[in-house]
């Protein structure tokens, strides 16, 4: 039997480790005096030493390649498992992250892993109906509410999905299993938040003389949106997080992770200097109905959810049995996005 239990001397396996989750976790690991390797299963390739890395070596490969994970787990004392195609068709992304997930979660069975750490998201409780609250009289929720996802979209119901899997698969076993129910992630490594809006995508395509035409005019673009708020977590405190779990510092469990307090699409405005533009949330409603309808839009209409009700989860979970809190509120944490990102010109 491969399964030791240890807590140091570690080699950590990790897939995903180049998204904006993996990236503070690689940073993370590589600091900690427990872990002696940390090996990256990614598609694409990344090299470690150019991010001054000193434990963390690069395997190419996918989570829907069997012998790839398979070879994964059989050389790690903890798996984590990151990886998770967040935007793409309801079919592409259920492969992926379904089958892609088994294939992980039955390699750390198979392979007598010490440690497996997921990371699930806050999404996967779903998002109520409008004029519905998820949680009973608006408190936040406990990591005991039931886990639905929400019909429709896509992220969501594939996340609850992924873990009533896992625990199919592994209750009644002796791996320890931690899953991790996250908010959104940002930071200046973790910029999915920011440059993935269609207003910095745009910006990227744009030819460099005309982005210095619209700056010497002043031109702001605009983000539109509802006054829903939003958990913020910085990648930083993630990972801290993530880490606690990967030493075994504390018994396993599932625990919600998210920032000390909320946001607003407006204030993600104000942070990016851009115009905003309020929305009604009722308008929403009409406005995915007709884009889910679009073939350009389709299922990603999905994510219109989240503009129109609230999702709050309760992190005393984690801080007490974790000895865990998060460190950056939204505010810092959104600055710090902004930075990096218009540093590395992604974003107007």
């Amino acid at each position: 039997m491969k399964r030791r239990c240890r807590s140091t001397g570690l080699t950590v396996g990790v897939t995903g480790p180049t998204g904006d989750v993996g990236k503070a976790l690689m940073r993370a690991l590589d600091l900690s005096e427990e872990v002696e390797r940390v090996i990256g299963l990614a598609r694409r390739p990344f090299d470690p030493a150019a991010e001054g890395l000193r434990k963390v070596e690069h395997r190419q490969g996918d989570v829907l390649d069997q012998a790839a994970v398979w070879s994964l787990a059989r050389e790690s004392d903890v798996l984590v498992h990151l990886a998770w195609l967040i935007f793409g068709s309801v079919h592409k992304t259920r492969r992926v992250n379904l089958e892609g997930s088994r294939n992980v979660f039955q390699a750390a069975l198979d392979n007598d892993v010490d440690r497996l750490v997921y990371a699930s998201s806050g999404a996967a409780y779903g998002w109520s109906r409008p004029g519905a609250r998820p949680q009973q009289n608006g408190a936040p929720l406990p990591e005991a509410a039931p886990v639905r996802g929400t019909p429709g979209h896509y992220y969501s119901t594939q996340k609850a999905e992924s873990e009533r899997m896992l625990a199919e698969l592994t209750d009644g076993t002796d791996l320890s299993v931690s899953v991790f129910r996250i908010s959104m992630v940002a930071g200046p490594s973790a910029l999915s938040l920011v440059a993935k809006l269609p207003q910095s995508a745009a910006w990227t395509r744009t030819p460099h003389q005309l982005r210095s035409a619209w700056r010497a005019l002043g031109v702001r673009p605009a983000l539109a949106s509802t006054d829903v708020s939003f958990q913020l977590l910085h990648e930083d405190d993630l990972a801290a997080a993530l880490a606690t779990a990967v030493m075994g510092r504390a018994a396993p469990g599932t625990f919600n992770l998210a920032g000390p307090d909320r946001f607003t699409m407006a204030d993600l405005a104000h942070a990016l200097g851009w115009a905003f533009v309020p929305v009604p949330r009722s308008a929403v409603a009409a406005t995915q109905a007709l884009a889910a309808r679009l073939p350009i839009v389709g299922a990603q209409a999905g994510w219109l959810h989240a503009l129109r009700s609230p999702l709050e989860m309760d992190i005393s979970k984690a801080e007490h049995e974790l000895g865990w809190s998060p460190r950056y509120e939204a505010a810092a944490t959104l600055a710090q996005t902004v930075t990096s990102a218009r540093r590395r010109r992604l974003i107007p």
